[in-house]
This record gives structure tokens, C-alpha cells and sequence, in this order.
């Protein structure tokens, strides 16, 4: 997981103290290791050793600092710590996720003549920062958050991966940026607090998340939007995002519209990722829930690990709720497949004094209680000593499994182009499969259509 703490000041009221506290406050996503940077006006880059920053001596003030809690899982050795420099000392890196596809560019990177000193792929991102600038996210395949320090421009340059899966949360108000992987980190080095009241009207009346805006339920705290960096010019103090990427910009269809091509099409995107995210210094695991998506993952490892059932390891949650038929179909897998499989009985095994810790690490308001399910099978996996899990998200979303949010979207998009024969068959075909009433099914898309038509269009009510 890895978690990731900065602060940079214009007058330089760095606070050691405070800095390693709010570092340590996310120790659990980085158990194995910590690192800490401060950085100065003339370029100079200083380590320092103590977890609490009891070895910090101000001999001149920091322009800001990095912190980084660490969970090995590339590169396990020390030579893997973060904050990490390149090779020259001009560029420090804190990195929490994984690029996939760290091989390729690194082999691309070498036959341009660069060099590297350790075999992560966080020292693959400083240096294709370093060959291609901003433009290096657009070749990266993975999930990310990041920032880099750039000596040269004296600049901060920070990204979040296309879909926002790894969280990036900051604060700014011109004078200082304090950013975090957590809005706990960031809260006590802010005077102010104060809570946005569209978010919370959005989540109870409108049933958002709020993740689709650089929006947090803090006034003074934004998260990176997904698929966009930021840029902070720390001489002037002025700072920017740019979106680098969106699902809307790509105009020209990958394949035509034979079902044929686009299963085998499909089938090979999801192979070729689950090979790659394979790539792991420690042992990976499944989250089997019985679903498409995630025994799809199943079928796919069988086939990459050759029938190995001791490398196919898959963790299921089971209850003793009959009306859960998940675990039925888990099980169908688990007997057709050769695989490790470890079971715990939510039932029996939950604790519902887990709760207030649960809402203590999500932050924000939640709508389900499905996560507690979640949070369950994922402590239950750690305990048996797995470090990395492939789990199933996506495949209902892509592939009409609801009706509702967001595939309602593209109901609506159909209808904004005047597709209507296609959009009354798309209905058509979805009471069928779902066994649903017709009419519930546009009733759904006409929520849809009012719930993002008020979000557009908020600024008139408030």
C-alpha cells in the first residue's frame, strides 16, 4: 500500500515534530520501512535516519520536506527505501503504487543511455521523469500517486494514476502545500477546519461519493483528481493541474463490433494485465467472491500458473446469511479449479467493535455495509501472510451488470444522440436479463439524468 506525506512552506516553518507525527499517523500502510528528505533553496537534499525526526537539527530552514511509510513489495531490499534520488541527486521521489509494465520502460531507459542503482520501479519513474518530463505518466501502466522535488527547476511535480485508485489529498492556500494519502495527515498542520456542506448534501440526497470532483468533505483539503498532475512552482508559489488523461478523449473505436472480436479482445486485456500484475517480489493472492469479475481473475491465474494450486491462492468470505448466494458460486469455482483456497465466516468471525475503526481509516461517509465485508476478508487475508491481492472490480460497470449508476449513463448518452432505437433495446435486453420491470429500468435513467443535471448545475441553489 505505501503512504506518502509532504510539506513546503514559503517561510520555511517546517515543524519536525509534527511532520514525522503525521507520517507515522498511516505507519499501518508502510509497516516495513520509513524515509524522510528535507530540501533547500540551494539545492542541497539532506536524509535523515530517526522514524520520529529525533536526529532533525534545523541548521537552516527547510524550503519542505518528504515523508514515506513503505510495504515491500518490489525490490525488498534497502536500496528499495523512499524517499528515493536519482542517480545524480537532482530529483527525490515518494511513489505509492505499482507501474506494471517497470520492465519495458526501464529497458527502453537504458537504450537512452540512463542508469539505475536498484531494481524498483519507483527509481523507473524519477528517471522517466527525468527522459520525458510531465509527458512520462502517459506511459506508465499501473496505479499511482506521486511526488517528485526537481532541484533544477526548484518545482513539485505530483500525479495521480487515470482512474484515482491510489488517494492523493492536499491543502493549499498560497503559502503553504501540505499533501498526504491520508486527509488525517493533513488536518493537523491546518488552523482552520471547516466542513463543505455540498458534499454532504450530495451524499444524502443525491447518493454520491464525491469522487467526481477534486471535492472532500474538508473546505480546506482537495484530492488530486484522477488522470491529472500538478505542478507547483516553488519560487513563485503559483500552482496548476493538468488533466492528462480522460475516457472521453478517445474518439476512434478499439475494435469493431463483432461480439467475437471484442470477447477475444477483452479476454486478452484481462490476461495480459493479470500477468502483469503478477510481477512481485512477495507472494499474491485472489479475493474469490464468486462473481464474474473475480473468478474470471481465477480462471485466468490457473492458466498462467499451469494448474499450480499452490501458487493460485484465493480468499473467500463466507455467512451464514442463506439469502448470500455469493459463496455457492465461489465454491463452484474453487471445486472446478485447482487452487489454495483459505474460507472465514464473516458470521462468526466479525467484529462489529471493528466498525469505529473501519469509518476511522475510510474518512468519509460510506453508503453500504458492504466494505465491512471487505474490511473483514482483507484482514483475513494479512494474517495469512499475504502482502499483494488481485481483486475483481469493474466488470458489472463494463458490462451492464447494473442497471442503475453508471451504466445508466450510457443510457443517457445514447438517448443525447438521438440513438433511441438502440437505447429502447438496450432496456429491453436488460429487463430480461435482470427480470426487472421495463418501466423501473427508465425510471432509473431519468434519476440518473437529474442527479447529474443538479450537479452541473449546483452553483444556482447554493
Amino acid at each position: 500500500m505505501c503512504g506518502i506525506t509532504g510539506f513546503f512552506s514559503k517561510d520555511g516553518c517546517f515543524n519536525s515534530t509534527l511532520f514525522a507525527y503525521s507520517n507515522n499517523l498511516i505507519k499501518y500502510r508502510g509497516p516495513d520501512g520509513f524515509g524522510y528528505h528535507t530540501f533547500y533553496n540551494n539545492s542541497e537534499i539532506k536524509v535523515w535516519k530517526d522514524e520520529n525526526l529525533l536526529d532533525y537539527k534545523e541548521f537552516r530552514k527547510p524550503i519542505g520536506a518528504f515523508g514515506f511509510r513503505r510495504l515491500s513489495i518490489i525490490d525488498l531490499s534497502e536500496k528499495g527505501n523512499q524517499p528515493m534520488t536519482d542517480v545524480d541527486s537532482i530529483y527525490s521521489i515518494i511513489f505509492n503504487g505499482e507501474i506494471y509494465n517497470y520492465i519495458e520502460l526501464k529497458k527502453e531507459l537504458i537504450q537512452l543511455g540512463h542508469h539505475f542503482k536498484n531494481n524498483t520501479d519507483t527509481e523507473v519513474i524519477i528517471t522517466a521523469y527525468k527522459q520525458w518530463g510531465e509527458d512520462c505518466v502517459k506511459r506508465f501502466n499501473g496505479m499511482w500517486s506521486f511526488c517528485i522535488y526537481n532541484s533544477r527547476k526548484n518545482e513539485l511535480f505530483a500525479s495521480r494514476d487515470r482512474f484515482g485508485i491510489k488517494p492523493f489529498y492536499f491543502s493549499f492556500d498560497g503559502q503553504k502545500f501540505i499533501f498526504g494519502s491520508e486527509i488525517k495527515q493533513i488536518i493537523p498542520f491546518l488552523e482552520n477546519k471547516s466542513f463543505d456542506e455540498s458534499m454532504l448534501f450530495d451524499f444524502i440526497c443525491l447518493g454520491s461519493y464525491g469522487n467526481s470532483s477534486d471535492k472532500t468533505y474538508f473546505k480546506e483539503i482537495k484530492q488530486l483528481y484522477a488522470g491529472t498532475n500538478l505542478i507547483l512552482n516553488l519560487s513563485t508559489y503559483k500552482l496548476k493541474t493538468e488533466k492528462y488523461w480522460d475516457i472521453n478523449s478517445s474518439k476512434e473505436p478499439i475494435i469493431n463490433n463483432k461480439d467475437k472480436d471484442i470477447y477475444n479482445k477483452i479476454g486478452d486485456l484481462l490476461e495480459s494485465s493479470v500477468a502483469l500484475r503478477l510481477r512481485s517480489d512477495v507472494s499474491v493472492g485472489t479475493a474469490l467472491s464468486g462473481g464474474l469479475d473475480s473468478s474470471g481473475i481465477v480462471g485466468i491465474l490457473n492458466k498462467l500458473y499451469n494448474g499450480n494450486k499452490e501458487k493460485n491462492k484465493v480468499f473467500t468470505i463466507i455467512s451464514d446469511d442463506k439469502s448470500i448466494k455469493d459463496p455457492i458460486y465461489a465454491k463452484e469455482i474453487i471445486d472446478k479449479i485447482p487452487v489454495t483456497s483459505f474460507i472465514s465466516n464473516f458470521s462468526k468471525n466479525s467484529n462489529l467493535e471493528e466498525l469505529s475503526k473501519l469509518l476511522w481509516h475510510q474518512e468519509e461517509p460510506i453508503q453500504t455495509a458492504s466494505i465491512f465485508g471487505s474490511w473483514n476478508l482483507y484482514q483475513f487475508i494479512a494474517k495469512n501472510n499475504i502482502k499483494v491481492t488481485l481483486d475483481g472490480q469493474g466488470a458489472d460497470e463494463l458490462m451492464g451488470g447494473y442497471y442503475g449508476f453508471p451504466y445508466s449513463s450510457f443510457h443517457i448518452d445514447l438517448i443525447a444522440h438521438g440513438r433511441l432505437k438502440e437505447y429502447f433495446s438496450q432496456i429491453k435486453k436488460l429487463s430480461k436479463l435482470h427480470n426487472s420491470n421495463i418501466l423501473l429500468i427508465h425510471l432509473s435513467v431519468i434519476r440518473s439524468f437529474m442527479v447529474e443535471n443538479f450537479k452541473k448545475n449546483r452553483k444556482r441553489y447554493y
